[in-house]
């Protein structure tokens, strides 16, 4: 939000006023050695300064280098240094080496369930039937999802959150001359949010969050938007095209 409000600020004390307040929440994620918040930061910091339009690109470049250094300087240590990673065995919900576990169990579940699964949310207290720990959740959304609702809604589930993406790569393909429009922009960045949420799907649990069926939702709506503006467009220009032809013939005529 940071993000595309700075890419839509026309002042330029606005502009790097957001710059800073996405900066603050970076270092946030930063120090609190969160691997999927580190990813997150990755994707969408990463994506969202790289298509920045209205800030020069030396600023971009710097800023963007500045990022790296942090996350490979500083996130990816404060990452290694948790106790639940230098630890072995099962410490719980936070342990590494059980998401391994629960994921296995998550697809066994998937071959033993694939039409309806074991149940929304009933994956953490199916996990010892399948060799995995009781309560403990799987931290990937993909194979939960499978093993909850089965082949047919883990499909519609990829399907549903997919489908916006590919649709905003053929819209960006036709629309490279219209990114300073400021719905364009704000589409843009939303398709960013949900690039993100698929790069940290593989690591969390967020088939139950509502915020991700609201962006598909603002993804959908406000693309349709942009489409329905873009054709009330095209027949006035339509009308005005014969009646030129119609002047330039008669001026011919004379």
């Amino acid at each position: 939000l940071a993000l595309c409000l700075a890419d839509l600020s026309r002042t330029i004390l606005v502009k790097y006023l957001f710059v800073s307040v996405a900066a603050v929440f970076a270092f946030n994620i930063l120090i609190c050695g969160s691997r999927n918040g580190l990813l997150g930061l990755v994707s969408v910091g990463g994506l969202g300064i790289i298509f920045m339009k209205r800030i020069s690109r030396p600023v971009r470049i710097g800023v963007l280098a500045l990022l790296v250094v942090s996350i490979v300087g500083f996130g990816i240590a404060n990452v290694l240094s948790r106790s639940d990673i230098q630890g072995s065995g099962l410490t719980g919900d936070a342990s590494s080496e059980s998401r391994i576990v629960q994921w296995k169990a998550c697809i066994r579940m998937t071959l033993h369930h694939p039409l309806l699964g074991v149940g929304p949310n009933e994956s953490r207290f199916n996990m010892v039937d399948f060799g995995g720990v009781r309560g403990l959740m799987p931290h990937n959304t993909l194979v939960q999802v499978f093993a909850e609702t089965g082949m047919p809604g883990g499909l519609f589930f990829v399907m549903c959150t997919i489908y916006p993406l590919w649709e905003a790569y053929k819209f960006f393909k036709i629309n490279r001359d219209k990114m300073a429009d400021p719905s364009v922009v704000l589409y843009k960045y939303l398709i960013i949010a949900l690039v993100s949420f698929w790069v940290c799907a593989f690591f969390s649990n967020r088939v139950y969050f509502k915020i991700l069926y609201v962006l598909v939702a603002l993804i959908v709506a406000l693309r349709e938007n942009i489409l329905t503006k873009q054709q009330e467009l095209i027949p006035t220009c339509e009308r005005e095209r014969p009646s030129v032809l119609s002047n330039k013939s008669s001026l011919q005529s004379n």
